[in-house]
């Protein structure tokens, strides 16, 4: 925090990574807006830079009490405010017709989850949701403001290393909405829940019929915070609300307009190698046997639902051990049923595999199953630099990560408290796109259950490509995804993996959840789970309460 006299004072956060002085900028309070923080003119962060003129940004969220203002001065009943077409599934709306859609659960104007034209008893200081793009819209030109551009939220959030270190203490994986400024995610321009608590809608589409939210929410997975997520903008979700930006000089109109994506890989024309080929492809993820010398480093009785055990084995490949964490259920009864967890791209990220994803695997374990999270090669502490391009680097790291899973069955095979015939794979995201490789080469698996998965835009060498592999995958199989994952969206990826895959129809099912990517905190992807499970291994065997 610094100040001076006649100067506003400025909270922000700054990294001194490759960057031993830190500069700032203090501006004065007159004539300056009391509840927003000016990000200067500069280059958004990431592969492909664009420079972002200078622009005011709201400190919080827009809160109910705001958005009260709005509605009591009639922003409901002004079409000044309501200047964009209006459209719902591309069929063009008077405006009419519109503001009968943007009531509250009494039919009053306002936000979906209100009563009677107002917000909840205690919930002013909390994030205004339950709104539409058009809705949010219409706040923002009733305020003098606009909604901020994909660029200008990008330059306000993406900054370098900091981004990462500000999710670690935002609202995620939580159970709800906080009022605004109540986690301590802030950035190095003064602004506060860019990431987490509820996404927010920007100005840009995404492609037609949608409008680009981002930030993550509360109920989704921290990583969210980088994830474009899109709706279509009459969408009215509990997790989306917005702030807004003022521009110190006119954007260039090419930082407004559709965001470029590139086109998806057509898997209605693209085919999986032959037999023989396969054969070929298969032998790559082969390993000799040779002693694990695995070890029981610690053992952590603290958590009330389960045994934790850290372990420790050697790889089939020269480097370091691997090291795997066994969380064994308090309910359970040996021998266990159990599920082998491959995370998502966090742990690429993360330094140390203190901070374990649990938000699926937590359910599993309390219901009675093990479950074994393998720390895989490139992941937390294991990571390691390799030489050549893109794609031989890739084919290298998933060669030694599904030969590390394997390996980790290896160990499993070695405990008479775990039952070898009922093993589940269990993949999130970066895990559910590998699970095609995993299971095909890997026929010690009985059932499968992926996370926001799908078959990947990216171009890589047949020996690390999915849908070659998918088609001998012929496991159970059981995907859970968001409906408006832009990630892996429905049609050209989410339903090509579920085709592709070798498993009979009646042991195929994708089931569908109103999110995006990195979705948490939903029951209904609990009981799916469970289910999936109890069908193909059977119910655990669960002790007698003591």
């Amino acid at each position: 925090m610094i100040g001076a006299p006649g100067y506003r004072t400025r909270e922000f956060a700054e990294t001194g990574v490759l960057q031993p002085v830190i500069h700032f900028e203090l501006y004065r309070d007159a004539g300056n807006p009391a509840d927003m923080e000016l990000v200067p003119a500069g280059p958004t962060h990431g592969a492909k830079p664009v420079h972002v003129p200078a622009f005011w940004l709201d400190r919080f969220e827009v809160s109910n009490r705001q958005f009260q203002e709005f509605v009591n001065r009639g922003g409901y009943r002004r079409r000044e405010y309501w200047q964009e077409p209006l459209l719902r599934d591309g069929a063009a709306l008077t405006w009419e017709q519109a503001m009968e859609m943007f009531h509250d659960q009494t039919g009053r104007p306002g936000p979906a989850a209100w009563e009677l034209g107002k917000y909840s008893d205690g919930k002013a200081g909390y994030p205004v949701t339950g709104i539409s793009w058009y809705e949010a819209a219409a706040y923002a030109r009733y305020s003098g403001k606009s909604l901020p551009s994909y660029f200008q939220w990008l330059r306000a959030a993406r900054t370098e290393w900091l981004y990462a270190d500000a999710i670690l203490v935002s609202n995620f994986a939580g159970k709800g909405l906080a009022p605004v400024g109540s986690f301590r995610g802030l950035d190095r321009f003064g602004t506060y829940d860019l990431a987490g608590n509820c996404k927010e809608w920007l100005w840009n589409e995404w492609r037609p019929g949608q409008r680009l939210t981002m930030g993550g929410a509360w109920d989704e997975a921290y990583y969210a915070a980088g994830e474009p997520d899109a709706a279509p903008p009459m969408e009215r979700r509990a997790n989306i609300g917005f702030r807004c930006a003022r521009s110190v000089e006119p954007l260039p109109p090419e930082l407004l307009g559709t965001v470029a994506t590139r086109p998806p890989r057509d898997y209605n024309t693209e085919k999986p190698v032959n037999d023989e080929k396969f054969a070929t492809l298969r032998r790559l993820y082969d390993y000799p046997v040779t002693p694990l010398r695995s070890t029981v480093e610690e053992t952590d009785e603290s958590n009330p639902y389960w045994h934790k055990q850290k372990i420790s084995f050697d790889a089939t490949y020269s480097g370091p051990r691997i090291t795997a964490f066994l969380f064994l259920p308090r309910s359970g009864v040996p021998p266990y049923q159990t599920v082998i967890y491959f995370p998502t791209g966090i742990a690429y990220t993360e330094k140390s595999s203190r901070h374990l994803e649990m938000w699926y695997l937590e359910p599993l374990i309390r219901d009675g199953r093990a479950v074994l999270y393998p720390v895989l090669w490139g992941m937390y502490e294991r990571k390691q630099k390799l030489k050549g391009t893109a794609p031989e680097r890739n084919l290298v790291r998933t060669v030694r990560e599904v030969q590390d899973v394997r390996r980790s069955i290896d160990y499993l095979e070695t405990r008479p408290d775990i039952d070898r015939a009922k093993l589940a794979y269990f993949g999130f995201s970066a895990g559910a796109v590998m699970a095609p490789i995993v299971l095909a080469t890997e026929p010690r698996f009985n059932v499968a259950e992926l996370v926001v998965g799908g078959l990947s835009d990216a171009k890589v060498l047949p020996e690390a490509d999915p849908l070659n592999f998918a088609p001998r995958a012929r496991v159970p199989v059981l995907m859970m995804n968001g409906r408006y994952d832009l990630g892996f969206p429905l049609e050209t990826s989410q339903r090509p993996l579920l085709n592709a895959f070798g498993a009979a129809r009646a042991d195929k099912k994708l089931v569908l959840l109103e999110a995006g990517h990195a979705m948490v905190g939903f029951p209904a992807s609990t009981r799916e789970s469970l289910e999936w499970l109890d069908r193909y291994l059977g119910p655990v065997a669960v002790s007698a309460p003591h």
